[in-house]
């Protein structure tokens, strides 16, 4: 995923829009027989969005790799947010191996007990090179089902508990994104081209950001 989405450098319009964000606490223990490290997302919760009136900046583009091709995408609203359906941690590392995924469960704004959740996660290749070596950062994503809609996601005041992940060596501090939207289809027309940009997805056809993204550094807490 891409550096942490600096809120001073965008570029702020008049109309009504944010920025998705979340509230989380992470710990982590040591197993000490096998000597590794275990990673507890003990709530991601979804307090709604900040940052009114941002736009992207105004020399802002999206590049697709496939097709050499340049999209200038400054100027644009980013005002699809309030749902989360997509989060993950970019461990800033690419010589980690990440093992024991697990989804948590989901508790509703308003409602007793948890449910099962609907995210699942996998470890994949990221989009950076933290050490420039040219191997991109191991990420784990945790997103819902493509044939999900945003009744699954995060409404504000949701919250996915008990996020756990394991790795074979120490990570001192790591970055979680959060991946929102407001639109029933957060892929778009599956006609447009549709691309990953700085801050989420891209519909380079229509011109308009259909997700927004935002990231954030985390020193996890040992737990025990």
């Amino acid at each position: 995923m891409k550096k942490l989405l600096l809120l001073f450098a965008l570029l702020y319009q008049s109309t009504a829009i944010a920025l998705p964000y979340a509230e989380f606490k992470v710990v982590y223990f040591k197993d000490h027989s096998t000597g590794t490290y275990t990673y507890l997302i003990l709530n991601l919760t979804n307090v709604g969005p900040i940052a009114e009136n941002v736009a992207t900046e105004s020399n802002h583009g999206v590049f697709d790799w496939q097709t050499n091709t340049f999209y200038p995408a400054g100027g644009l609203s980013l005002n699809d947010d309030e749902q989360l359906f997509q989060f993950g941690v970019d461990t800033l590392r690419d010589d980690v191996v990440i093992t024991d995924i697990s989804n948590g469960v989901v508790s509703r704004n308003g409602h007793r007990g948890f449910t099962k959740s609907m995210f699942h996660g996998r470890a994949m290749d990221g989009f950076d090179d933290h050490d420039g070596n040219g191997i991109n950062n191991k990420v784990i994503m945790w997103q819902l089902p493509n044939e999900s809609d945003l009744t699954d996601a995060l409404q504000v005041g949701d919250a996915v508990r008990w996020v756990m992940f394991t790795a074979d060596r120490k990570l001192d501090h790591f970055n979680i994104w959060v991946h929102g939207s407001d639109d029933a289809q957060v892929w778009g027309d599956p006609t447009h081209t549709t691309l990953h940009g700085d801050h989420g997805h891209y519909d380079a056809t229509d011109g308009a950001y259909l997700t927004v993204l935002l990231e954030r550094r985390v020193t996890p807490k040992r737990w025990r």
